[in-house]
């Protein structure tokens, strides 16, 4: 996993375009996040009209909702690659499934909660909050080792990297 801060000057155009790209990326991680967290909360409600204990299922697999999210615009409209978009599918099924074991527990010892666990949220736009993108070293489009600096695939961002990690 790779990370990396751009500091943003109003005089620096090249930093403020690749801090917009990061920007964009992490926007659309996010976009895509909460149109799949709405997807299974759809799922679920509509699934809790024929079953109470539907709740202690997941709504999707993962191969459901990505037929269902493959054709929505948050999916379809986004700088991101195949594989970071696979990878944000699998966050959400990943926070749904946390949500149902949080559930389970509470029902079998309620004292250890200081509340009933909540159906997972979407993730503000109205803040700075963005989705976790990670991407693997190699898939990465070129690696260059003189200047240690990778470029995020499909972009032209360069991401400088410290001498220690090769």
């Amino acid at each position: 996993r790779v990370s990396t801060t751009c500091a943003v000057s109003k005089y620096d155009s090249e930093t403020t375009s690749k801090a917009t790209s990061v920007y964009t990326l992490l926007f659309d991680s996010r976009r895509l996040y909460d149109s799949c967290i709405y997807e299974l909360r759809q799922r679920l409600f509509s699934l809790l009209k024929e079953d109470e204990n539907a709740i202690f299922s997941l709504p999707y697999t993962f191969n459901q909702l990505y037929s269902v999210i493959k054709n929505a615009d948050a999916y379809i409209n986004t700088t991101l690659d195949t594989h970071a978009k696979q990878y944000v599918i699998k966050q959400s099924i990943e926070s749904w499934k946390s949500f149902i074991e949080s559930l389970r527990s509470f029902i079998k010892n309620p004292e250890l909660f200081t509340g009933k666990p909540k159906i997972p949220k979407f993730l503000k736009s109205k803040h700075i909050i963005y989705n976790a993108i990670t991407i693997d070293k190699s898939r990465f489009k070129s690696i260059d080792y003189i200047n240690n600096t990778l470029m995020i695939p499909n972009t032209l961002i360069k991401i400088n990297v410290p001498k220690y990690i090769n």
